[in-house]
């Protein structure tokens, strides 16, 4: 009977099989409870990449619950809470609890060998006290508690490693997707031309299709407040909160379970050294929660090493975007030397902080690895020359078993925090990011229309980079009333600095709508396009910015730009481009 349920597919509901196009389903769903405890269902392919290199299309597709879309798709339903954080670890509850039991009882039977030791020793020294048979039963039970606890400890790594690849879809989903609902002028500089434009002195101009007048109200240079410069993200700061952040944020869920390990194992290893030293066992425990303070300062410090780290390392992310962007300009002035000291002193920062934060590191390390020693000392001591007792070999033997097992979780304890204060700093940076205001341009651009609406322009609309309307030195676009016209070639014509790329940004619902309306329809997914038969307009609209870039291909490829090859009307865009 148990041969048959183990050898049964895990679980009593319906299989699903997620089928990705080109890729081989997991069996993971089908497998049975024997395969999935010791994770034979992987053997094929281990087997095959045994044989050969394996290529993608080798390696098996996931699961459905562990494809990026389903995960972020289900962390958006179970949000019950204001706070990411909260959000973000109750999604993952169930797996964290079955992380949880199987690290209890992992922590529970490493102490089984010792206890079997202290009655194998206790039968070996009066045979007479207990029967030989059980003898040998101690000696089975020791032999086969070891691989239930590296099984045990496998499968609480296995789910550590589920919830670490999840979890990190979802935060780099989730700042992914603020990145680009972001408000414009609040995260990053758009490009090298508007930079020029909102740093100019005001200009006044006239569009090509209509008399209302574009207008700016401020200073020559835009002077940002605190408030907004500490709000500000741009591409280094984005990049590292996807590369940096949200892995050590996830990498450490994986290893959460080490702290109930840790906690546990403490726990019983003190009551069993209590039950042999008697109270000399609780002034070693004093002597570890007398170290406490010293590790917790050393965790504080070591966690204000990491948040000024990865500000500097944002610096120098963006330094190096700088370089890279502008490298023509940089060879053209032969700025070269300037823009090296400027990276090699940001770079010097970081490694000095980085210094200073590994000193502290291996100085908590070596506190916590030196505790169970001296609580070691501080038990024996107690027991041999205060009490005055005398230290047999079972006592001796089995109590030295106990405390060599007492260093594994302190030093996992250590290790644990450390990384957790680390953790948190990064979670920290990815909530703050994730709490910065967000683009308006949907409700903007969904405005009710009156017979003298324009099917796209404006209508008496007043923008502002500024949330703020009061704030009176930021550029501003002020009254406009523009109806582009339909099916022409609408033109914008200004010198640098009048608001042309602002005026097309505004369009778009990119900068804020202080009074008036806009209207622009394009709001409504691609895939649901419908032709106005009235205006023969879409809710589609494309923007091109003054960026020149490339595709990482042919130069056909990037003409083509992924359209269907037509050699005639390809040699006719050659000509007219030429």
């Amino acid at each position: 009977m148990f041969l048959i349920l183990g050898s049964d597919k895990f679980g009593d509901r319906p299989i699903t099989v997620y089928v990705t196009q080109g890729l081989t389903p997991s069996p993971e769903p089908m497998a049975s409870f024997f395969s999935v405890s010791s994770y034979s269902w992987l053997e094929d392919m281990i087997y095959a990449a045994k044989k050969v290199t394996p290529t993608v299309k080798d390696v098996w597709s996931l699961k459905l619950e562990d494809n990026a879309y389903a995960v972020i798709l289900k962390f958006h339903k179970v949000k019950f809470h204001s706070r990411f954080a909260v959000n973000l670890f109750y999604q993952f509850r169930k797996l964290f609890l079955y992380q949880t039991i199987c690290t209890s009882a992992e922590a529970v039977l490493t102490f089984f060998p010792s206890m079997l030791l202290k009655k194998i020793l206790e039968y070996v020294e009066s045979p007479d006290t207990e029967s030989a048979s059980l003898a040998w039963l101690f000696v089975i039970l020791m032999a086969i508690s070891s691989p239930i606890t590296c099984a045990l400890s496998g499968r609480g790594l296995y789910l550590g490693r589920r919830i670490c690849t999840r979890m990190r879809a979802v935060l780099i989903g989730e700042v992914y997707s603020k990145a680009l609902r972001r408000q414009i002028s609040s995260s990053s500089k758009i490009t090298d031309n508007e930079k020029e434009e909102s740093d100019s002195p005001p200009y006044t101009g006239a569009s090509a299709t209509s008399n209302t007048l574009v207008s700016s109200n401020g200073s020559q240079k835009d002077t940002k407040s605190d408030e907004e410069e500490k709000s500000t993200r741009d591409l280094g700061s984005i990049i590292n909160l996807i590369a940096v952040d949200s892995f050590k944020v996830s990498e450490i869920c994986g290893y959460l379970h080490y702290f109930v390990n840790s906690f546990i194992m403490t726990v019983i290893a003190i009551a069993v050294l209590y039950s042999l030293l008697g109270w000399a066992a609780l002034a070693g425990a004093l002597t570890i929660i007398l170290m406490m303070p010293l590790n917790y300062k050393l965790s504080m410090t070591l966690g204000n090493f990491q948040k000024e780290m990865l500000k500097v390392t944002d610096s120098r992310i963006q330094k190096l975007n700088e370089a890279f962007q502008n490298i023509r300009i940089i060879k053209y002035f032969a700025w070269e030397n300037k823009f090296i000291e400027q990276i090699i002193d940001v770079r010097s920062k970081e490694l000095n902080i980085l210094f200073n934060r590994c000193l502290v590191w291996v100085v908590s390390s070596f506190v916590w690895f030196l505790t169970p020693t001296i609580v070691c000392l501080v038990a024996f001591y107690c027991y041999t020359i205060i009490e005055g007792k005398q230290l047999t070999t079972p006592i001796a033997f089995t109590s030295l078993s106990l405390f060599s097992l007492l260093r594994a979780p302190l030093d996992q304890f250590a290790d644990m925090l450390s990384f957790v204060v680390q953790s948190k700093v990064s979670l920290e940076r990815i909530e703050e990011f994730l709490k910065e205001p967000e683009t308006t341009k949907y409700e903007q651009l969904v405005m009710e229309r009156d017979e003298n609406s324009p099917d796209v322009g404006f209508q008496n609309a007043t923008f502002s980079w500024s949330t703020s309307s009061s704030a009176p030195n930021d550029f501003k676009l002020r009254s406009i009333d523009i109806a582009f016209k339909k099916n022409k070639l609408n033109v914008v014509i200004g010198s640098t600095g009048s608001g042309k790329t602002s005026l097309l940004l505004a369009l778009l619902g990119e900068m804020n709508l202080i009074e008036g309306k806009v209207f622009l329809p394009a709001w409504t997914p691609r895939d649901d396009l419908i032709v106005d038969s009235r205006t023969g307009l879409t809710e589609s609209a494309a923007y091109c910015s003054q960026s020149a870039w490339l595709l990482n291909g042919t130069i056909r490829e990037n003409i083509l730009f992924a359209a269907p090859y037509d050699e005639k009307r390809y040699k006719q865009a050659i000509e007219a481009c030429g």
